[in-house]
């Protein structure tokens, strides 16, 4: 879809003037997800712009989003290097919640909100050493 296109080359400009480097890769054409379309921008919207933060503060200043389409299932994966190595939990997801500082922390729990909606899509958030990776993953919708 031409606004999901949008938001990952306008992740692609934050990115490059946060000196990170992105790395995209998309498996086939990807025709439908099982989302309503704002609900997919504002989960990605969060996602991409967490993801280059993070990554902008790390020493390595890496990003890779991955969109890959499967037998039962279409994958979104966006990693990034960062600083600091933390175990993933549930505060993730809670209001206020944030590594950045006072007065933010509303994005993920947004997602989270977003996502509880649909039973057809799985978040799964990993940490390993010095990378962050959120993996969406869509059921797909066969007729």
């Amino acid at each position: 879809d031409s606004a999901l296109r949008s938001l990952i080359a306008q992740s692609i400009v934050y990115a490059q003037n946060n000196d990170v480097e992105f790395t995209l890769e998309v498996k086939d054409v990807v025709t439908r997800l099982s989302i309503d379309l704002l609900d997919l921008v504002r989960i990605m919207s969060v996602l991409l712009n967490n993801a280059v933060e993070g990554a902008a503060e790390s020493y390595l200043k890496q990003m890779e989003v991955a969109v890959i389409k499967m037998d039962l299932e279409t994958v979104i994966v966006i990693q990034n290097s960062c600083k600091i190595t933390m175990i993933p939990s549930e505060d993730l997801f809670e209001l206020g919640f944030s590594t950045k500082g006072r007065n933010r922390g509303i994005g993920l729990k947004n997602v989270k909100e977003i996502l509880d909606q649909y039973e057809n899509i799985i978040l799964e958030t990993e940490m390993e050493d010095s990378t962050f990776r959120q993996i969406i993953r869509f059921k797909r919708e066969f007729e």
